[in-house]
């Protein structure tokens, strides 16, 4: 268990989707996706060809302290503005 949180303080209403995906990367890397309802914008109008929703990807590596517990490191987040079509769109992370 990592201390520090990883999700994006977003409220439980601006949240797009139902769940955020973890892919492991290989070689202790990690990379978090997530949808979340843009700041400006209801979640009620969020659907269409509005752009309302932002993809936020983050990808982070874990090793262990000196003190034996586990931390993130390197950790980068990236964010897409996308438009939303359906309620029940979930983007997924995926590694080949």
């Amino acid at each position: 268990i990592v201390k520090g949180k990883l999700f994006h303080k977003v409220p439980e209403r601006k949240r797009a989707a139902s769940y955020a995906t973890l892919t492991y990367m290989g070689n202790a890397r990690f990379c978090l996706v997530e949808c979340v309802v843009r700041e400006e914008v209801e979640y009620e109008d969020a659907l269409g060809d509005c752009d309302g929703c932002m993809l936020l990807m983050t990808k982070f590596g874990l090793k262990y302290s000196h003190n034996g517990e586990l931390q993130t490191i390197n950790r980068t987040t990236n964010s897409y503005v996308l438009s939303k079509h359906i309620t029940g769109f979930s983007p997924v992370a995926f590694w080949m």
